[in-house]
């Protein structure tokens, strides 16, 4: 005391250290535990709305117009059947400052899983279409799913089809039941995925790879083109002819 050393025993001093070294460790691990992963900080920027809403990003905007499902599509001439479900999701899309184009289409099912746009149909939506600043496009989507599909199912747009991170996505969630999805399952008329058209366009839903498909098969048009093979007008021609060799109206007036 009297040479100003410090009264605590050294086995207290020590223990007061390894406290403070254990604390720092133990604040450590809470602050490496909070800090986010790489997947998490490079995340996609996702930007969610109902079917009533516009959903903004920093590339275009998202609005919902319908869905429709079916247990066929017709594209290419070709018949497309799903031992599962397709659905088919419309929506209108519009640039913001530039121009851009929609490459990457997902349905998120209850799982957060996801089902990328189908590439068995022709697509044109998928990168075909340029949208030009503050001109809205009517767009449409195919997915397969399978029937149990857990619910409920999210549409997910984004102008990058192989890398979204720290990209704007939109997410639209749609209103499909279970009910929709069963019904859906035992439809067999084909659908046709519409052509992108301008907002207030005529959609015509391009019915031509399974209407033209038909008529190919049984082409009995080209067969039934006889008219050119039965051109009897060249032979009738000689029933034009006879007049001529019977005009003997100019032999009664020699005599």
């Amino acid at each position: 005391m009297a040479d100003g050393t410090s009264s605590t025993p050294p086995v207290f001093r020590r223990l007061g250290t390894g406290a403070l070294v254990l604390a720092a460790l133990a604040i450590g691990g809470v602050i490496s535990n909070y800090k986010p992963s790489p997947e998490t900080q490079q995340r996609p920027y996702i930007t969610s709305g109902g079917t009533e809403q516009t959903v903004h990003t920093r590339s275009f905007d998202a609005r919902f117009l319908g869905v429709r499902g079916g247990e066929a599509i017709g594209s290419g001439g070709i018949l497309h059947e799903s031992k599962g479900v397709w659905v088919i999701v419309k929506v209108r899309l519009t640039a913001n400052h530039e121009a851009t184009r929609i490459f990457y289409a997902a349905l998120r099912d209850g799982d957060e899983r996801t089902f990328i746009a189908s590439g068995r149909v022709t697509q044109n939506a998928l990168g075909g279409r340029n949208l030009q600043p503050g001109i809205p496009v009517d767009m449409e989507f195919a997915f397969e799913v399978p029937t149990e599909v857990p619910l409920k199912l999210a549409l997910r747009l984004a102008t990058d089809s192989l890398d979204q991170r720290m990209d704007g996505m939109a997410e639209i969630d749609l209103p499909i039941s279970r009910d929709d999805l069963t019904k859906w399952q035992t439809d067999k008329n084909p659908m046709t995925i519409a052509r992108p058209v301008l907002a207030g366009a005529s959609s015509s839903p391009t019915p031509q790879p399974t209407r033209t498909s038909t008529p190919s098969a049984t082409s009995s048009p080209s067969a039934t083109s006889s008219p050119k093979a039965t051109s009897s007008p060249k032979a009738t021609t000689s029933h034009r002819v006879t007049p001529r060799v019977t005009s003997s109206p100019t032999v009664r007036s020699s005599s």
